[in-house]
C-alpha cells in the first residue's frame, strides 16, 4: 500500500503546476518560521527544497 501511494503522490506532484504550488507554499512557511524566530531572538536555520 505504501509503494502505491507513493506512485500516486508522484503522478500528482508531476502535474503541470502542482510542485510550482508546493514550492511556493513552503516558500510562504519558511518565511514566517524565519520573522517569528527573529522577533523572538531565536537563532535558527530553515533549510527547504525548492
Amino acid at each position: 500500500m505504501a509503494v502505491t501511494a507513493g506512485i500516486v503522490a508522484l503522478r500528482e506532484i508531476s502535474q503541470p503546476g502542482v510542485f510550482d504550488s508546493i514550492v511556493k507554499t513552503c516558500d510562504t512557511l519558511v518565511a514566517g518560521i524565519r520573522e517569528r524566530a527573529k522577533a523572538a531572538d531565536i537563532p535558527m536555520v530553515v533549510n527547504h527544497a525548492g
